[in-house]
């Protein structure tokens, strides 16, 4: 338990992210309000956008990224919609805005309880980077150019979260929660990836100060240095960019390890399990550590059931598709003994 164990940076970074969310909103929960440990949200979207840019943006698969993009908004939409339609129920209220996931572009008010204007804004985005991608001379950029076609979206997508709530429509009373003025922070996963991730870039002075430079560009456009959302990026991008594993104690990095594959399951669910905690715990309210163990252990423990009900689903449905195959074709066989 205790030997250092060697594990990705990113692995690390989204469990310390899914964290910072619950403890923040553990506080949120209290009696002292805010506790300003905003932070989470976006190093979870810059951590989003190396994902996509991993997984689309490779020359290989570049054709691909207009379904690419909606597969994913689509792995987002689904199970999140279906909560909302559980709020929609459980509080005897509904809104067509937020059904159809366009209310952040209204109002700040949630019927649901866990952060819909999240999974709105990246739903949202990936619609648009799917009209992006079916563009052709787009496609050939990315697979000809891929840093510099990345480097250029990123300070589009800056300049308009800079200039387009200064010049075109103040956004404040929505927070700014929208797609377009959170592109910047996708995009900034981009140039990360296109630095250093990809298998065409090598780790080199100079890419490293590229993606760096970016780093602190987004963070002085989108936040400003009195907020831990500032500092909580800045760090958690120097140390993406500057660090590729870290070396922790086994148990360290396979509970970081379970965290962040547990991390959107966690954030569907942890401001449920806070309001709950709350009601069935009197005076919890003035705990927000207790809230906040509380809330990660248990929302971890709903992934981990859902994750042991989908394995033994997909076991048995192999199995059983095995047993028809052999009755089907091999009549004569041995049957499959049943687990």
């Amino acid at each position: 338990m205790l030997k250092l164990k060697s594990i990705d940076t990113e692995i690390v970074l989204r469990a310390l992210a899914i964290a910072a969310i619950v403890f923040n909103h553990a506080h949120d929960f209290t009696h002292s309000g805010s506790f300003g440990s905003g932070g989470g949200m976006t190093i979870l979207m810059m951590l989003s956008g190396y994902s996509f840019a991993r997984f689309t943006l490779e020359a290989s698969a570049i054709d691909r990224a207009s379904a690419k993009a909606l597969r994913f908004g689509w792995k987002l939409f689904w199970p999140s919609a279906l909560l909302v339609m559980f709020y929609f129920v459980a509080r005897r209220q509904f809104n067509l805005a937020e059904l159809l996931f366009v209310s952040n572009w209204l109002s700040v008010n949630r019927i649901s309880i866990f952060p819909v204007w999240y999974i709105q804004v990246i739903v949202q985005m990936m619609l648009g980077l799917a009209l992006l991608f079916w563009i052709p001379w787009v496609r050939e950029s990315f697979r000809t150019r891929p840093l510099a076609s990345a480097v250029c979206v990123f300070l589009l997508a800056g300049a308009t979260r800079y200039a387009f709530p200064a010049f075109v429509w103040d956004t404040a009373y929505l927070r700014h929660q929208l797609p377009h003025l959170f592109l910047w922070n996708f995009s900034l996963g981009w140039v990360i990836y296109s630095c250093l991730g990809s298998h065409q870039a090598a780790r080199t002075p100079a890419t490293i100060t590229l993606a760096l430079g970016c780093l602190l560009v987004g963070m002085l456009i989108a936040w400003s240095p009195s907020r831990s959302d500032f500092w909580l990026l800045g760090l958690a991008g120097a140390a993406f960019i500057l660090i590729s594993r870290v070396r922790l104690p086994a148990m360290l990095g396979r509970i970081a390890w379970l965290l962040s594959q547990a991390t959107f399951v966690i954030f569907l669910t942890h401001r449920q399990v806070l309001a709950t905690l709350i009601r069935f715990f009197p005076g919890s309210e003035y705990r927000p550590l207790f809230l906040f163990i509380g809330a990660l252990a248990i929302s971890f423990a709903v992934w981990f059931a859902l994750e042991a009900a989908v394995r033994a689903y997909r076991s048995r449905h192999s199995e059983l598709s095995a047993r028809w195959l052999c009755d089907t074709f091999l009549p004569h066989a041995p049957s499959i003994s049943r687990r």
